[in-house]
């Protein structure tokens, strides 16, 4: 399989949208209540990440994709960390968004798109980054520990009436992220 990885643009937003949409539906179906996910809006979705690339790609953040015949399959985006107490731990910089059609798990994708968040973190400097997952997305977390992320905290996001349980992975060596191949 021939996946081409590349710098996000704004042209890619309904697309990254439409991956971000469909990867919650397939991951989150046992996970979240069910009208949480027919809720999605992919023209909501688009435009967030018609914002997020019009800003993007700065010094402070930068997205993603990996395309594999002609259409986006995954994608991620990072940016500097935005959660305070991780930042007085030392963790500058976050990956707020991974996510790859489940059509193309254990591939190597996920792998192939924290290089390139990682490349970008460490071209700023930054030595230390972390993510948020929810905690019954085991999958993922699966992922993260084979990449040698750690827990590092854990918080409760509320989405409308339910509330969300997630951990918060970190890796205080970017460099980790480039030499670790995992394909969960």
């Amino acid at each position: 399989m021939s996946v081409y990885y590349r710098t996000a643009c704004k042209a890619d937003a309904n697309a990254i949208a439409t991956v971000h949409v469909t990867s919650w539906q397939e991951t989150y179906h046992n996970i979240l209540p069910s009208e949480l996910l027919e809720n999605l809006s992919l023209k909501k979705r688009s435009e967030g990440w018609e914002r997020i690339l019009t800003n993007s790609n700065t010094s402070m953040d930068a997205a993603y994709v990996a395309e594999y015949d002609n259409s986006v399959v995954g994608f991620v985006h990072g940016s500097s960390q935005r959660t305070e107490p991780l930042l007085r731990m030392g963790f500058t910089a976050e990956i707020t968004s991974i996510y790859v059609l489940s059509a193309y798990h254990n591939a190597g994708i996920g792998s192939g798109l924290m290089n390139e968040v990682a490349r970008m973190f460490i071209s700023k400097e930054h030595k230390a980054v972390s993510l948020w997952v929810l905690e019954q997305n085991v999958r993922a977390r699966r992922f993260y520990e084979n990449k040698k992320g750690v827990i590092i905290d854990t918080r409760v996001e509320t989405r409308g009436i339910h509330r969300l349980k997630e951990v918060s992975y970190g890796w205080t060596d970017i460099e980790v992220l480039l030499n670790n191949a995992s394909t969960v």
